[in-house]
């Protein structure tokens, strides 16, 4: 059953409400939009029909939208949509009856996000609202969505410089007897994710093929280490090891015996990448010391995250087909890899049409 909703303030300074049923309008007046909507609410509970937007908060229906959706979710998608709606969309919108969640209103939040530089963040903000508006539109809670009517964020991300060979180089010989290095070196020569590195167990070592199946992740979540499934097929793959990673994960397993002859506590898992007193490894403990690295070289400053792009820049460079290179970072289709290192492409380009220019055709 159609019913439009009509609120606005009188020139008389009174507030008027109607509400359209079955083609007929019927009127309410209040001394406030909020007394105003509480008629016009009785009013529609006469007619027996819901009133567009209601009393329901924004608050109300993201909560709703969290618990309907989240199941599906990975604990850490659901934990960061909690940590953008509670920091950014609660203190400026949450109160708010849906009925005045306004274009407008939300074209604010974005354009004082972005003067803030927080692009990104508006861009998840717009998801979020776009998704949970949606489904109130769904549930008749209101008629339209206004995430349709309004200039959805834009985020220009800036490309990262990853190392040169030489720095590759410089750091590896560095870090040679760190008891990291074969953390580092899994990283820069497989392209695994940390995640997935981190929970690795042996069983996933194939010593005779010299390869590793990569079938999970791990993060620790509020202090809680929590393990997921890839989020697509092809995350989870089976990729060949060179011969130096195979003699490091060798090490890797005859140190972590030593760690448990003197431990004072069993392993909880089999994990082939730990702390030395067999907890899991922390990302946190690579990252500073690959920073300790990077500043006493003298070198850019890198993530542990991008040793992956390290990994995937040189393969590229080399020639290796995009197809066998998404395989290799478990991207769910070679667009993925194009879109991501598009401009390593664009720079192979330029070389062979230079290389062109030198042929007597």
């Amino acid at each position: 059953m159609r019913k439009k909703l009509n609120v606005h303030r009188r020139a008389d300074g009174r507030w008027q409400g109607s509400i359209q049923v079955r083609g007929v309008r019927h009127y309410v007046y209040g001394h406030t939009k909020k007394e105003t909507m509480r008629k016009l609410q009785r009013l529609a509970e006469q007619f027996k029909v819901a009133l567009p937007g209601g009393e329901h908060t924004l608050m109300e229906l993201l909560d709703r939208w969290m618990t309907a959706k989240s199941s599906g979710w990975s604990q850490s998608t659901v934990n960061g949509h909690q940590t953008v709606i509670r920091k950014y969309i609660a203190p400026v919108l949450g109160d708010f009856p849906l009925y005045d969640i306004t274009p407008e209103r939300i074209q604010a939040l974005y354009t004082e996000m972005q003067r803030r530089g927080l692009e990104r963040t508006a861009q998840k903000v717009h998801s979020i609202l776009k998704r949970a508006l949606r489904m109130a539109v769904v549930w008749r809670w209101i008629n339209a969505n206004p995430c349709d009517l309004v200039i959805a964020p834009t985020h220009k991300s800036h490309r990262r410089s990853v190392w040169t060979l030489d720095q590759l180089h410089q750091f590896l010989s560095a870090a040679r007897d760190d008891w990291l290095y074969p953390f580092f070196y899994f990283l820069v020569s497989t392209g695994a994710r940390v995640g997935e590195a981190t929970a690795l167990e042996w069983t996933d070592i194939d010593w005779n093929g010299s390869r590793v199946t990569i079938q999970r992740s791990m993060r620790s979540v509020k202090g809680q280490w929590i393990v997921s499934l890839p989020k697509t097929e092809a995350g989870r793959r089976t990729i060949s090891l060179l011969p130096r990673t195979i003699e490091l994960l060798q090490l890797q397993k005859e140190r972590q015996s030593h760690w448990k002859a003197l431990a004072t506590s069993w392993w909880a898992r089999d994990l082939v990448f730990t702390s030395q007193v067999g907890k899991p490894l922390h990302r946190y403990v690579p990252s500073r010391s690959l920073k300790n690295y990077c500043d006493r070289l003298r070198i850019p400053r890198i993530r542990l995250h991008d040793f992956r792009h390290l990994h995937a820049s040189l393969l590229l460079a080399a020639g290796v087909p995009v197809p066998v290179v998404a395989a290799r970072l478990g991207h769910s289709s070679p667009n993925v890899t194009l879109r991501i290192y598009a401009h390593m492409i664009q720079e192979d380009d330029a070389q062979a049409v230079n290389a062109l220019m030198h042929l007597d055709i």
